[in-house]
């Protein structure tokens, strides 16, 4: 059972009561990389990284230790739009996990040395993330869609924004965004609602809810162009695309099944089968829906041999061109709906994948769709509704593309 709170505060609680002993517990605030100003390029990211690093009464190793001397997991990352500390841990210490989150976020020390020290541990992955072409053409790519707007600036900043950061700048972007009405906190476990409520309220209730309101511009749509690069690789490695619908748009589910089906988390996905097992002309071939509150991506990423690009390109707008003018057929559609339902329910049959879609749905919505809402809406697609979003979005007149290629063959 899924049950929800709300602090004086602002500060939003959803529990989901399980039987086991194992228990999650995750704290979601509602600031990410498009809430960076000029010269706090990777702010978010950093921030996470030094909030682990001291507090007015502990040292990183304190910090660390908490939990992992009941056999606990303590753990954070960043995204564009939110920031996320989360554990695993047993039942019986949900107070301990409660007072540690509140002891980081609220009374972090920002110690200069350890600041100094870890703004080469960020720099280090920076570097490495520039080395791998399979994750740089992604965040690359959400530069060239994005292009001026926020979201298209990479999560860990620049070699110069951290380099340069102060310790009173990251107190400062803390001070500003790190407030409890920003904040959702998202659990499952063997714990009454109302000891969490207790807990929740005895850690955080205090807390006084002064933030300024968070305001986001929405991306304009600019002119999306065709790039293709020199890097140090074996293979071209490609990704097309198109501005898609938000998270709460109604069509986003139709999209997504659409992703799903086209080169999704499954080996019958149509542009797998199609073109590395019956053509095998690229061994890696997906399609991905990143989608933010107010835009997304629908990405199709391939990575092959520089003379079987065009083939590819002329496979893929083959399929799409199937889906904007011919309906999927009835046992077609039946079964992409079948598989799509077993890994939705699937993957919130466990807990801690329950506790992060609760915790986002809550944050971005202030409301949690029912799992059998969600499933309802699935089911009752049409091969119209697929049409009808193909060629919404699939424009072979405005997608956009960023092709890595190997040395000296430009």
């Amino acid at each position: 059972m899924t049950e929800q709170r709300e602090l004086k505060n602002g500060l939003k609680l959803v529990h989901q009561s399980s039987t086991g002993r194992v228990a999650h517990c995750c704290i979601i605030i509602k600031v990410g990389t498009r809430d960076e100003k000029i010269g706090e390029e990777g702010f978010s990211h950093f921030t996470e990284h030094a909030l682990f690093k001291g507090t007015k009464k502990r040292k990183t190793f304190h910090i660390l230790n908490r939990l992992d001397d009941v056999g606990g997991d303590l753990n954070a990352y960043t995204t564009k739009e939110y920031t996320c500390l989360h554990a695993t841990f047993l039942s019986e210490y949900f107070e301990r996990v409660l007072e540690l989150f509140q002891d980081i976020l609220f009374a972090s020390s920002f110690p200069e040395k350890e600041i100094e020290r870890e703004k080469e541990v960020i720099i280090d992955e920076l570097v490495g993330y520039e080395d791998s072409p399979i994750e740089a053409i992604f965040d690359e790519f959400e530069e060239q869609m994005f292009a001026g707007h926020e979201l298209g600036k990479n999560i860990l900043g620049t070699k110069k924004s951290i380099q340069t950061a102060s310790v009173e700048a990251l107190k400062r972007f803390v001070k500003k965004h790190y407030h409890p009405e920003r904040m959702v906190i998202s659990t499952a476990g063997n714990i009454p609602m109302n000891k969490l409520d207790m807990l929740v309220n005895k850690y955080f209730g205090h807390l006084s809810s002064n933030a300024t309101k968070l305001i986001r511009q929405k991306p304009i749509l600019t002119n999306i162009p065709i790039i293709f690069k020199e890097r140090a690789v074996n293979q071209i490695h490609n990704i097309i695309g198109w501005r898609a619908y938000p998270i709460n748009h109604p069509k986003a589910y139709i999209l997504d099944l659409l992703s799903s089906y086209l080169g999704g988390n499954s080996l019958n996905a149509k542009l797998y089968m199609e073109i590395r097992e019956k053509k095998g002309l690229a061994y890696t071939i997906e399609s991905t829906l990143s989608s933010f509150s107010d835009s997304a991506l629908f990405t199709i990423y391939f990575a092959t041999d520089i003379k079987n690009r065009e083939k590819i390109i002329n496979l893929i707008k083959k399929e799409l061109n199937k889906l904007k003018n011919n309906s999927l057929g009835t046992v077609q559609l039946a079964r992409l709906k079948r598989q799509m339902e077993g890994q939705m329910t699937i993957s919130l049959e466990y807990p801690e994948s329950l506790m992060n879609h609760n915790g986002k749905e809550l944050l971005f919505s202030d409301s949690i769709e029912p799992i059998e809402q969600i499933i309802q809406k699935l089911r009752s697609i049409k091969p119209s509704d697929i049409m009808e979003v193909a060629n919404e979005i699939f424009n072979f007149d405005t997608y956009a593309s960023l092709a890595y290629l190997p040395n000296n063959k430009v």
